[in-house]
């Protein structure tokens, strides 16, 4: 008798793995002979050993942070030291060191929009806005 191969499959899943049944015990409840059911196993284990082994998951790597998730976390650092750091930097899965980096470059952005702002120069924001409303006005004159 001829079986298909998604019927073999089948039958080989069942006797492989969790919960597997013995190809006598499955050769009773499915009507289909041990020997045959034995040779297909055998079959599968043949294919299997041929086949070069799952490529392993590599670990995803380090989080990526955006700049808010950064943010929350260094004001939720702010004022912690010792333990209740140490468990903040846990609960994050950061290095102290991390930390540090994010925090200078926040002191360091903060101090450049000062100095811009200090100095007179206008952000690209509003220089877009200056641009819009004397667009504006000049339309309005026009009329």
């Amino acid at each position: 008798m001829s079986y298909t191969d998604a019927f073999k499959a089948q039958m080989v899943k069942r006797m492989v793995g969790p919960g597997a049944v013995s190809a006598a015990a499955l050769a009773r409840q499915v009507g289909v002979s041990q020997p045959t059911l034995s040779q297909w196993l055998r079959e599968a284990n043949r294919v299997a050993a041929m086949m070069p082994p799952p490529e392993e998951k590599k670990p995803a790597g380090p989080k990526k942070w955006t700049p808010e998730e950064k943010l929350r976390v260094l004001a939720e650092a702010h004022g912690l030291a010792g333990e209740a750091l140490g468990a903040l930097l846990r609960r994050e899965g950061l290095h102290e060191g991390q930390m540090a980096e994010w925090r200078a470059a926040a002191d360091g952005a903060l101090s450049q929009s000062t100095k811009e702002a200090s100095s007179g120069a206008l952000t690209a924001g509003q220089r877009r806005r200056l641009a819009a409303s004397e667009e504006a006005s000049e339309g309005a004159r026009a009329c």
